[in-house]
Formats: C-alpha cells, sequence, structure tokens
C-alpha cells in the first residue's frame, strides 16, 4: 500500500479541489498546484489557488478569488504561466507567483479543458467549454473560434485533445448524450498568402457542428470554419 507523505486542508466543506501536477521552480522540483470551488449553498468560500512543493507539501503560494476556480492547465511556452476557468464565468491567466495577468469574463460557467499550439506558429491556443459551445481562445482570452453544442448542457462538458496526425489536432467531447469528435487542421489562409501566414480550418469529423468565424473582422491569425476571412 502507498505511504502517506504529507496531507495539508485546502478547503472547507462542500467543497471540490483539483490538482495540477506541475514546474515552476527554477530547481526543477515538482508543484502541485491545488484549486478549490466551494458548493456551499450558503455563504460560500472564496475560490483558492495554491502552490505546493510537491516533496514536502510547504504551501508556497496562494490567492483567492471571488466564486470557486476550475482546473488550472499549464500554457506551455513563453514565461511560466497558468489558465483556469471558474464556475462564475471568469477565465483568468496567472504568472509563477499566482498573479493574474489577464482575465476575462463570459456569461456562463467556463471550463479550461487544454492548452496546444493547434496552427503551428509557436504560440500555444486555448481550449475552453461552457455549457452552450467549445472555444478556440488566444492566449490575450480572444475567441478565435466556437462550436456551438447541439443542446445546452447543465455544465460544461469535458473536452479531450489529441494529436490527429500530419500537424492535425482532433477535439473529442460528449454532450447531449451524443460523442463529437472535431478534427482541427492548419491551412495557409488564401489572403495571408504573401505572409505565409496560417489559419486553422476546422473540420467536423461526426456528428458535431463546424467552428463558426468570430463576427468582428481581424488582422491577425484566425481560426476559420470552410470559409476565409472576407
Amino acid at each position: 500500500a502507498g505511504r502517506r507523505l504529507w496531507q495539508v486542508p485546502l478547503a472547507g466543506e462542500f467543497s471540490r479541489v483539483q490538482l495540477t501536477l506541475l514546474s515552476l521552480g527554477p530547481d526543477g522540483r515538482s508543484r502541485v498546484l491545488a484549486t478549490s470551488s466551494s458548493h456551499r449553498a450558503g455563504n460560500p468560500e472564496r475560490g483558492t489557488v495554491t502552490l505546493l512543493d510537491g516533496r514536502s507539501g510547504l504551501v508556497l503560494s496562494r490567492r483567492s478569488f471571488v466564486g470557486g476556480l476550475g482546473r488550472a492547465h499549464v500554457i506551455p511556452d513563453g514565461e511560466p504561466r497558468v489558465v483556469l476557468g471558474s464556475p462564475t464565468g471568469s477565465i483568468r491567466v496567472l504568472d509563477r507567483e499566482l498573479r493574474p495577468i489577464r482575465e476575462r469574463r463570459l456569461d456562463s460557467a467556463v471550463e479550461i479543458y487544454g492548452c496546444a499550439d493547434l496552427d503551428q506558429d509557436g504560440t500555444s491556443e486555448l481550449i475552453a467549454t461552457t455549457a452552450t459551445e467549445v472555444l478556440i481562445m488566444d492566449q490575450q482570452l480572444h475567441v478565435r473560434a466556437r462550436s456551438p453544442h447541439p443542446e445546452r448542457e447543465f455544465e460544461p462538458p469535458p473536452v479531450w485533445l489529441a494529436r490527429a496526425g500530419q500537424g492535425r489536432w482532433r477535439l473529442y467531447y460528449y454532450g447531449s448524450d451524443v460523442p463529437l469528435v472535431v478534427t482541427i487542421t492548419a491551412i495557409p489562409s488564401v489572403q495571408d498568402m504573401p505572409r505565409v501566414a496560417t489559419a486553422l480550418s476546422l473540420i467536423v469529423v461526426s456528428g458535431a457542428i463546424p467552428f463558426l468565424v468570430p463576427g468582428r473582422r481581424r488582422r491577425e491569425r484566425a481560426l476559420l470554419g470552410h470559409v476565409h476571412l472576407p
């Protein structure tokens, strides 16, 4: 049987705690990032994010926010940062000291389910879900593409991201009792050919609704669904 090495209280009763293993220290030692969300009906606790030393359980840093916090995900490129959603609709990007450096508020609960360089431009995109849609966002928290769920869900459904070969990625998610698979393929944008920029064409493999281009026109790289930005 496994031997308990340490134990640290992170939240009160009726709370959910989610753990992420990571390494944020210059010594390369493992770290554990814990987030909490209170489900107490009356006077719920503030959500907390706590960074602990993986070997000893020593609390290295802790911050709290109004409302709960979802599971944290490491943004793999650039300075050490993590991104996390929340039941209140806030998406936050935190630095190595857990200080918020970027935040965006949506109109419903949101969960982050991964970070990956989907268009192979050297910068990772963020994959998020709400009760109504899957979102692909850049690191400035701009929505680059979205796919509505067939039906509104009770809460954000989980999404799994996996490589599909030849520079493609696939999203797998399960909503409204229907499994959905979306293939993401990076292709050059015809309009941006002189700059050899890339865009993402999001192609539905089975059961899903195609990703849609955000309504506002952008000059930078965009994630596209079947058509290029005009």
